[in-house]
């Protein structure tokens, strides 16, 4: 069945009004080919939009406390508190008490 729209994608490319829906299609293929490399390049990043951040914030206490044993307010964890779940059941951080204790919930 791919084969035969790709057939009618290049018929198409020839008319004037369809070659502008051709662009289109191949403007929404890239941009999910685009999202498909993206999460493969950084599978981490992409289990939570705020995964990022939280990165950076437990990186910058990782440097100032100079220690793996890190702690972190209870604001900090109600603001992280899905990111953190993300990563501690894919089993990327663990962690002495339960999320879940300390996050308000969502």
């Amino acid at each position: 069945m791919d084969w035969f729209f790709s057939v009618i994608r290049v018929a198409g490319a020839s008319f004037p009004v369809a070659s502008s829906f051709v662009q289109l299609q191949s403007e929404i293929d890239s941009k999910s080919l685009l999202e498909r490399v993206e999460k493969l390049e950084d599978p981490v990043s992409s289990l939570h939009a705020d995964v990022l951040t939280l990165s950076k914030s437990i990186y910058h206490e990782l440097k100032s406390q100079e220690s793996i044993n890190l702690s972190f307010s209870d604001e900090f964890y109600s603001q992280y508190s899905r990111p953190l779940a993300v990563l501690k059941s894919r089993g990327y951080i663990k962690e002495s008490e339960d999320i879940s204790k300390r996050a308000m919930p969502l």
